[in-house]
């Protein structure tokens, strides 16, 4: 070490990788509502806000739930809007798309909403298409794989939380068994607490 060496900028420890998404988190919008209704409002807020938009009540209301249908999203029908609630606050929606049975439409539909996120907000790199033996890419197959849970096909864009010790908000699309083609909107400190709290409450039964 030469004398004058403790005089040298010392060679920063933080990797490129590392300062490309720490600029990537600065630079994404952040995720703070879900069809103009702010993570964190009532119920009573969440269903004047629905009421408004035409929407109608949709099975049974439990002490954590709320659905609706009668409702479009995107321009796209749906099946219904379920809205999820920790403690009377609003922490997640799952947007319900009828259900197609045609491999090609679904795709369509799927890719159509991915597009119209990635316009909307950033182009995400975390779409997964996973196929399992003896599925595969384009093989026809697709209705079937996802019926027996051998095909898994979703994609998330994550919002870095204004409070920097939360986890990311989310969004996530994705292909269930049952066809269902769901796209999520999630508060991700709220909503970890729900399944926490409801997952605690589960296991005392045992």
């Amino acid at each position: 070490m030469g004398v004058f060496d403790f005089l040298k900028p010392k060679k920063s420890s933080i990797k490129n990788e590392e300062i490309i998404e720490i600029k990537n988190n600065l630079t994404k919008p952040k995720l703070t509502s879900f069809l103009n209704m702010s993570f964190g409002s009532s119920e009573e807020v969440v269903h004047e806000e629905m009421t408004q938009k035409g929407a109608k009540l949709f099975g049974e209301r439990t002490e954590s739930t709320i659905a609706y249908n009668n409702i479009s999203f995107g321009g796209f029908d749906v099946d219904f809007i379920i809205f999820y609630f920790f403690e009377g606050k609003f922490c997640k929606s799952s947007v319900y798309f009828n259900v197609i049975t045609s491999e090609f439409q679904l795709l369509d539909k799927y890719f159509s909403i991915k597009t119209n996120i990635d316009s909307k907000y950033y182009l995400s790199d975390k779409h997964y298409e996973t196929y399992n033996y003896p599925f595969y890419k384009d093989d026809g197959q697709l209705i079937l794989g996802l019926q027996i849970k051998e095909i898994d096909i979703k994609t998330f864009w994550n919002f870095p939380n204004s409070n920097s010790n939360y986890d990311d908000d989310y969004i996530s699309i994705s292909l269930d068994e049952r066809l269902n083609l769901i796209l999520t909107y999630e508060n991700t400190f709220l909503n970890t607490q729900y399944v926490d709290f409801y997952t605690s409450k589960r296991m005392d039964d045992f």
